[in-house]
């Protein structure tokens, strides 16, 4: 996927560019449609057909909903978008 500004996740959130990819995901600054940034973070397509992949995705958004701290981002919204799990921030 690449930086295509028309795409809305979850039909609220506009992709506006990657600020950051690793080895099984890159993260999009977005737009909410409320007006508020948010980041993405989305699996890329290899990873995303791998079970294994997602699992631990899946456990890692788990994991992001569970911890509540002034000085850890906020797990927001989860789901999938064109096949790929997603996490918003």
């Amino acid at each position: 996927m690449g930086t295509d500004t028309a795409t809305l996740v979850a039909g609220r959130y506009r992709l506006m560019s990657v600020v950051g990819t690793g080895g099984s995901a890159r993260v999009h600054l977005a737009s909410d449609l409320d007006g508020r940034l948010v980041a993405i973070k989305l699996l890329i397509p290899p990873q995303a057909g791998d079970p294994g992949a997602v699992e631990r995705f899946t456990r890692e958004v788990a994991i992001a909903r569970s911890i509540t701290h002034r000085n850890v981002v906020r797990a927001l919204n989860s789901g999938t978008h064109r096949g790929a799990p997603y996490l918003v921030m």
